[in-house]
């Protein structure tokens, strides 16, 4: 159950009207440049905030919805109301303010531990304990101390010219108190919470030779070449060794700037995987004269069968890589002999959580697509314009699908889903049902070469035109919660929290009919020719190519007169082309299946009549 439909703008309007919102509205500082931030998170139905000085501000979001009686099971949600009352909100002070500029907040696994970090250092915030009804913590006092430990503060403190890249939780902790910290002088390093002062392993990925990433001077030659990793995520976990199903091994993905990919096993518990070298580069195939583009800045994995690498670029190319297993032999083939081989023989090789992989085996990546996005619905007719603005892309996971992740960067949000990687995974999960693979080999290998592209959704713009400056999104979190219902909440640069709906699994797969599951029973040739049912060719009629997003600019945008004609035109265009047309085609081919239908009942109880009448004859006769 979720919040009406009727109810959800005025929801929006109470959640814009908490205070700790006015907070950042008066940061001017975190709404310049054009590096997307993550300044709030969702976690356990409370809403967390950095208000950008020492303070975690959070309030609960059940609050905002009273429901006047107690629901049943069966009763409709009529009766869930926003109303207008106080909404307690908390304060979570540091114990020990962290000395750097907080740019990211992070929750680790189990919700008690919060990372604070930015370029020059990261910190880890301990939450206090819940009590009271509505759970809030310590009973609901206003202000909390909470217990704040620094990471590597000597370290940073010592090397000034050092950054920070990237901060994230292993996943491989089974105390959830284990982060891994990618730095610009090329080292990935591993703290506990517990032990903050000393990092527990700690890997160069450049081997040999003076790093000159440690002078105080910006251009470096390992930026000016490419060479340094700018992001990093982590892939599906593998056994360790077959004869050991309960130890696992984490391979981190490593991406630098000039966009090579990196592979590093890594283990919390096995001493042969704590200082282990980076594999690498990652094959691409097929290849390409730049690498698929110099200005790599952000990768994330989607843990799907076979697993996806999205490498995004700062000049908005998006890169979706299937991660193979090849072996010597078939990297040796050509580009065109590996594409013929590739989805019949490695797509089906098992990359699941607790798989292994011989150790013959490499991993490559194969580029299925490329896709561009549209950072400015308008664009601009002025010359003095630099087109070679880069704006750094921040990538997020969907919770709720594998086969979605969201786009945070200087013009906005947006969403990406991968229809034909449900696809992929239906063809590679075919061994797993103990199925032959050659019964089912031309059918699967024929669905896959079905052109069906990603599905991109522009959800928030807050730059419609090259000549408006930069307005990062400052957060980016999801809800799934039963009150609350599905959606996603973006905060804009001048501290406004949109919300976007969503739809989850169940909504976006109806439950198949008996007739549809598949059996042994020889199958009608008229069947055979209507294999694709009817909701899903209205489904992909009313599948929109272009989407009108949120237009949100910040307070400094004075957008011209002939430009916000074209955007008007822009917004109805895509309005007639997109909803109207598409509805009007959807209706055309509902009246059309309708009339068919009518037609073979009517057909169909003519023949009933005339087997009764036919019947009773030879009752008659006999």
């Amino acid at each position: 159950m979720a919040a009406s439909s009727e109810n959800l703008s005025e929801w929006r309007s109470l959640l814009n009207s908490l205070t700790f919102f006015d907070k950042i509205r008066k940061q001017h500082e975190y709404s310049e440049g054009s590096e997307p931030k993550n300044l709030f998170a969702i976690e356990d139905g409370r809403i967390f905030l950095w208000d950008g000085e020492s303070r975690l501000l959070t309030a609960n979001l059940h609050d905002i919805i009273a429901t006047d009686t107690t629901l049943d099971a069966n009763e409709s949600l009529s009766n869930v109301t926003p109303f207008k009352t106080s909404i307690q909100e908390q304060s979570l002070l540091c114990t020990d303010t962290p000395f750097f500029k907080v740019e990211h907040i992070c929750f680790n696994s189990t919700g008690q531990q919060v990372l604070l970090w930015g370029r020059k250092g990261v910190s880890v915030l301990h939450l206090p304990r819940k009590q009271g009804k509505h759970g809030t913590f310590q009973g609901g006092k206003a202000r909390i101390n909470c217990r704040t430990v620094p990471i590597a503060e000597r370290f940073f403190s010592t090397n000034p010219s050092i950054h920070l890249l990237q901060v994230s939780w292993h996943p491989g902790s089974e105390s959830a108190s284990h982060v891994v910290l990618l730095t610009s002088d090329n080292t990935i390093r591993i703290f506990d919470t517990s032990y903050s002062t000393k990092a527990l392993q700690v890997t160069k990925l450049v081997q040999g030779g003076p790093s000159y990433s440690l002078s105080p001077s910006h251009s470096t030659f390992e930026v000016a070449l490419g060479d340094i990793a700018v992001a990093f995520d982590f892939g599906i976990p593998c056994e360790a060794s077959p004869n050991n199903s309960d130890e696992l091994i984490y391979p981190i993905y490593i991406l630098k700037g000039n966009g090579d990919v990196f592979l590093l096993t890594t283990s919390l518990t096995n001493r042969r995987y704590q200082q282990t070298r980076p594999q690498g580069p990652l094959v691409m195939h097929p290849p390409a004269e730049d690498n698929y583009g110099l200005d790599a800045c952000s990768i994330c994995c989607l843990h799907s069968n076979p697993p996806v690498l999205v490498v995004a670029t700062s000049t908005g190319l998006l890169h979706h890589c299937v991660l193979l297993s090849t072996t010597d032999d078939e990297e040796a083939l050509g580009s065109e002999s590996f594409q013929r081989t590739t989805a019949v023989s490695v797509f089906s090789e098992k990359t699941n959580a607790g798989s292994t992989l011989p150790k013959q085996m490499k991993q490559s990546l194969f580029v299925y697509e490329s896709v561009e996005l549209s950072l400015t619905p308008i664009l601009s007719e002025c010359e003095d314009l630099d087109s070679d603005v880069s704006y750094p892309i921040m990538l997020s996971k969907d919770h709720q699908s594998e086969h979605c992740y969201y786009c945070c960067h200087g013009a906005g949000l947006h969403s990406v889903s991968l229809p034909w990687l449900e696809k992929m995974e239906r063809f590679c999960d075919v061994d797993d049902k103990n199925k032959a693979i050659d019964d089912t080999e031309e059918a699967g290998v024929s669905e896959l070469h079905q052109d069906q592209p990603c599905i991109v959704q522009h959800l928030v713009c807050t730059k419609p035109s090259e000549s408006c400056p930069p307005a990062p999104v400052l957060g980016l979190a999801s809800v799934v919660d039963p009150l609350l219902g599905n959606m996603i909440l973006c905060l804009s640069g001048d501290g406004e929290c949109f919300v976007k709906p969503l739809m989850s699994e169940s909504e976006r797969s109806t439950t198949s009919l008996l007739s549809e599951e598949p059996s042994d029973e020889v199958i009608s040739p008229l069947r055979q020719l209507m294999r694709k049912p009817f909701q899903q060719q209205i489904r992909e009629i009313l599948q929109r190519d272009i989407s009108n997003p949120i237009l949100k600019t910040s307070a400094k945008t004075e957008l011209p007169l002939e430009e916000s004609f074209k955007l008007l035109q822009r917004a109805t265009r895509i309005l007639r082309e997109e909803y109207i047309m598409k509805q009007d085609q959807a209706r055309e081919e509902t009246e059309k299946r309708v009339k068919i239908l009518v037609q073979q009942k009517e057909q169909q109880q003519v023949d009933l009549h005339e087997c009764q009448a036919m019947e009773g004859l030879i009752r008659e006769q006999s």
